[in-house]
């Protein structure tokens, strides 16, 4: 391992402790408080969660929320540190695709850094419910390196049994079932030097391995049918309702999060838009991108660098072709990682280099301000529901067992998961139920209305005590109040 590599690899464990420190701080919001990830406490070998379940099958969430059930003062620690030990993982298997490719010591610091920190990684990264995303990238990226890495049957058992596992992470671990034969015979002059295969074999090679992906997907979806516990509804199904529209304006969110690093916070959420962040962050960030797309401009219709743009893209597409969001930026990643690599391989003058390197710094510095940024949101956002379950228990009278909660909704927007909602940062009254160690209350049922409708409150406070709820919130802005009982 070069010498300046290996000062890389030290400096990003070495400051990993203190990074995953800052990232354990982190509160649930929104989706961590209902996703399977969360505190369990029901039967073991529930089939809802562990079988196929209309859009998902992730079993591994599921035995997850299950052990945190068992131990949920350990929510959402554990989830922090599972997803940052499985980024860090990541970030190794990158390092190694870029050394098994023949990538030189500069290219692989590139892609090694551009992984690590790209904003791209916030929405997953700094996430509570987004283990399956990083894992079934871990285990895509494994099934990669097994392909490239290894021969014969092991080959295909490794890379094989690593498809699986990634799709039962997340179901777009299915697109690495077709990346890796993609991705050899895109690489394949690096991988084997030309003259020992012939044309004829490498077909039957590239034939081989089209089968072999798709008797994986065959299966999956095989397993998927025989073990379903429901089946996917198509009607007013969320990953099925998108006009062409929608997928344009997801494409260019996919192009804008990964390749255009600046602070989104300040961007995308009203509340917080500064444009002067924006500017500053652009013009620290841009420069480095555009001298990597100039410097390496040679390299940007050789085989390797488009074929790696396409892995990019086939990483990314089963969210490109469903939902999209801040969080799916993050399937693509690695494969942009290696795009960048072979760029910066074209670069040989020491002076390019010396360039780049200054640019790379300047990179680092928004990208490092961006992370911060984004950090303080998600706190604020999880502390915001913190305060708002603790205002809740000290209005509320005793230990009410069913609890009925009025939502105002003010309009108030959101950004992913960074500036949330005050109601989603409380979790509809869930996050009480882990600021009382989920002793109390038992039952919640929520309803949401209109500011404009907001005296009608009384009337459904009035109904639900008539149904037997012991106590009734009402929740506006960032407030908890207590509807009395008349």
């Amino acid at each position: 391992m070069d010498k300046s590599v290996r000062i890389t690899g030290i400096i990003l464990l070495a400051t990993a402790p203190f990074v995953l420190y800052a990232i354990c701080m982190l509160l649930p919001t929104f989706d961590d408080w209902t996703y399977i990830t969360s505190p369990y406490m029901g039967e073991l070998l529930n089939p809802e969660r562990l079988c196929p379940n209309e859009n998902y099958w992730r079993p591994f969430d599921g035995l997850f929320g299950y052990i945190l059930g068992l131990y949920p003062q350990l929510f959402p620690t554990l989830n922090h540190i599972c997803i940052f030990t499985g980024h860090l993982a990541c970030t190794y298997v990158v390092y190694l695709i870029g050394k098994r490719i023949g990538f030189k010591s500069f290219s692989l610091i590139v892609s090694i850094l551009f992984f690590y920190l790209s904003p791209a990684t916030l929405g997953t990264v700094y996430n509570i419910d987004s283990m399956n995303q990083v894992y079934s990238q871990f285990w895509g990226l494994a099934a990669l390196y097994f392909f490239l890495e290894k021969t014969g049957k092991e080959r295909y058992l490794l890379y094989g049994t690593a498809v699986m596992i990634a799709t039962l992470c997340k179901e777009n671990g299915l697109a690495w079932s077709i990346i890796p034969p993609v991705f050899a015979f895109g690489f394949h002059h690096q991988l084997y030097p030309i003259e020992k295969i012939s044309n004829g074999r490498r077909c039957s090679q590239v034939t081989t391995h089209v089968l072999i992906a798709i008797a994986i997907v065959i299966v999956y979806f095989f397993l998927r049918y025989i073990l379903r516990y429901s089946s996917i509804t198509l009607e007013d199904n969320e990953y099925l309702q998108f006009t062409l529209l929608d997928k344009v304006k997801d494409f260019m969110e996919f192009i804008v999060y990964t390749w255009i690093p600046v602070d989104y916070v300040s961007l995308f959420h009203q509340p917080s838009r500064n444009i002067l962040i924006v500017a500053i962050t652009a013009v620290f960030t841009f420069p480095c991108i555009l001298y990597m797309l100039y410097a390496g401009r040679k390299n940007m219709l050789t085989r390797p660098f488009l074929t790696s743009t396409v892995c990019w893209i086939l990483a990314a597409s089963p969210h490109l072709l469903t939902i999209f969001s801040l969080m799916h930026s993050y399937a693509g990643l690695s494969m942009a990682a290696i795009m960048l690599g072979c760029l910066t391989e074209s670069i040989e003058r020491k002076s390019d280099k010396k360039r780049l390197t200054s640019l790379l710094g300047l990179w680092l510095i928004a990208v490092l301000f961006i992370h911060a940024h984004h950090w303080m949101k998600a706190y604020e956002s999880g502390l915001t529901g913190k305060k708002m379950a603790l205002q809740a228990i000290e209005i509320s009278h005793g230990t009410p067992e069913r609890v009925y909660l009025i939502t105002v909704d003010d309009g108030y927007p959101k950004y992913s998961s960074f500036c949330v909602i005050p109601h989603e940062a409380f979790g509809w009254g869930i996050a009480v139920k882990y600021h009382t160690h989920y002793e109390w209350p038992h039952e919640i049922k929520d309803t949401c209305i209109n500011i404009s409708h907001i005296n009608d409150a009384r009337q459904l406070a009035d109904k639900a005590y008539q149904e037997g709820y012991d106590c009734v919130w009402l929740t506006q802005g960032k407030e908890v109040k207590l509807i009395e009982k008349k």
